[in-house]
């Protein structure tokens, strides 16, 4: 295959690297094509005449705060809905596994589809609020787990390349959704009748249809899903755990690599999760605040919320709002969105197919942010001396706008926006994978909302609009001391040695070691969770 693998931590036999990791991994990676479609196409969609009308945020005797506010809504409230996705789902997902909770996701993403496909005029907006309520409840879920279970599967070779496909999915899909509201204009008559009084609801219908074709390709993936065999240990059933990674790589049951595999992260398991339950009621929680895990949790929260600080999620649900804040008009402002998108997918298919698992994640996210620092620089400054408005005739300076804008797509999709999903899955104990993660995940969905409801407002006219991309360059520069201070290398690090390289120190308690000791010998039956315990190892 024409990837590129990183350094691998042991002798790998090319079984690992076969059909069944590739089928596993891209099938689930697929869900980000419902989180990437679902975060493009509604600005769009949103901007098109016929949506506006029908919903009732456009017209002569609407006032541009109205507009503002129901806008927002439509979007944030979607964001709130991933929040709670993202939090509900973390027992959902630790409790009955990681298959039956991205089945769980897909399904609840279907039916919000359906409440937002009905929404037709201003009185089914609280349908269209409820749908996207549902469908951010489905999507929270899909990024928690999808992420995670690429993690948990994945070689660490190419642990960088498989979640990084979780990326790509979103990036493929966000070109669709960028381009969607383009050729509906284009295609789709605006008005229903000669007097342009009634809107076309087909035209908006359209977009907010093609849900349902990356929602149902990816429920039909997640029922052919195989259980991850670390959830397996972590739930006590070791030998479907080992069915699963013998499956998975392809081998023998008694091959080292596989024994190696179930090995490490049987004895990770065992000896973090009897230190949690040392801690009564709250053990778990407790274990949070433990060094060698409390940085990673406050490292991956500033990952989440420095990657929403490049402006990123701004411009990916008010796209045509940004390019028309450098003087470019309408359909051409929808189009340009579209070729936007197209840029961001192929940066990223770059990075993350070729790069990332030989180069690293520090020095992408460190030389990115200075070229974000620079792009966000010009086009503020443009805006504030320049002063584009909706009667500007096209300049070299609004042009290098545009070019800007492009330069900023393709350093952030070569750096802050896969690997801020990689390294929030990967670096996490076995014991708390699933909690810390989806504390990463619901970080990210706050700032998104936030991110999302406050921008209309900084964009609008009157306002000072060029301040929005200085605000976001002002934060890239403190993004680029953090993660050199703050982020180490995870790069080709097994799962299991992330506690090395974070300081968990393992304990030494007597009483830890003697308990494990004991689970392993407690009974001679052979029929015993003991004695199962005994074959993985």
């Amino acid at each position: 295959m024409g990837f590129k693998k990183g350094q691998e931590d042991r002798p790998t036999p090319p079984e690992v690297y076969g059909w069944r990791m590739w089928v596993m991994g891209l099938g689930t990676a697929f869900g980000g094509t419902v989180f990437g479609y679902e975060s493009s196409f509604i600005g769009g969609t949103l901007g098109l005449t016929s949506t506006g009308t029908a919903f009732g945020f456009l017209g002569n005797d609407i006032c541009a705060a109205q507009k503002q506010l129901i806008t927002s809504n439509i979007t944030s409230v979607f964001h709130l809905g991933c929040f709670g996705g993202a939090l509900f789902g973390f027992p959902f997902a630790e409790k009955f596994g990681r298959r039956p909770a991205m089945l769980f996701a897909t399904t609840l993403a279907t039916v919000g589809a359906v409440s937002t496909t009905i929404a037709h005029d201003e009185s089914t907006l609280g349908l269209l609020y409820a749908g996207r309520v549902i469908v951010g409840l489905g999507t929270g879920l899909i990024t928690l787990t999808s992420p995670l279970y690429l993690a948990e599967i994945s070689p660490p070779a190419i642990r960088g390349i498989l979640i990084g496909a979780y990326e790509i999915a979103y990036q493929v899909a966000a070109v669709v959704g960028f381009f969607i509201a383009y050729a509906v204009a284009v295609t789709q008559p605006t008005w229903a009748d000669a007097a342009e009084t009634v809107p076309n609801v087909t035209q908006f219908r359209i977009p907010f249809g093609l849900q349902f074709i990356f929602i149902t390709v990816s429920l039909i993936f997640s029922i052919f899903m195989i259980e991850s065999p670390r959830w397996l240990i972590k739930s006590g059933n070791f030998e479907e755990a080992e069915k699963a990674q013998v499956w998975l790589n392809n081998l023998p049951r008694d091959h080292p690599y596989v024994r190696g595999i179930l090995t490490a992260a049987y004895d990770q398991n065992e000896r973090l999760t009897f230190q949690a339950h040392k801690g009564g009621r709250f053990g778990t929680l407790k274990e949070l605040l433990r060094p060698g895990i409390r940085n990673r949790v406050a490292l991956a929260i500033g990952i989440m919320v420095f990657q929403n600080l490049t402006g990123a999620n701004a411009i990916n649900y008010y796209a045509p709002t940004f390019f028309k804040s450098v003087g470019m008009r309408g359909n051409n402002a929808l189009l340009m969105t579209g070729v936007f998108g197209v840029v961001k997918m192929v940066a990223s298919v770059i990075f993350l197919v070729f790069l990332v698992d030989r180069i690293g994640r520090r020095i992408p996210l460190m030389f990115a942010s200075v070229w974000i620092i620079g792009t966000m620089l010009y086009i503020g400054i443009y805006i504030a001396v320049a002063h584009p408005t909706a009667d500007s005739d096209p300049t070299a300076a609004g042009r290098a706008g545009v070019a800007m804008l492009f330069i900023y797509a393709v350093a952030f999709c070569m750096s802050w926006s896969g690997i801020a999903w990689i390294i929030c899955a990967e670096i996490w104990p076995n014991h708390v994978r699933a909690l810390c993660n989806s504390i990463a995940v619901q970080t990210q969905w706050l700032m998104q909302f936030a991110i999302t409801r406050a921008t209309p407002y900084m964009l609008a006219e009157d306002s000072l609009s060029w301040g929005t991309y200085i605000f976001y360059a002002a934060w890239m520069a403190l993004a680029i001391p953090a993660v050199y201070f703050f982020c180490p290398e995870t790069k080709g690090v097994p799962l299991e040695k992330m506690d090395e390289i974070f300081g968990l120190e393992h304990t030494d308690d007597p009483e830890a070691k003697a308990e494990v000791q004991h689970r392993e010998n407690a009974k001679e039956s052979p029929d015993t969770e003991a004695d199962k315990v005994k074959e993985v190892r």
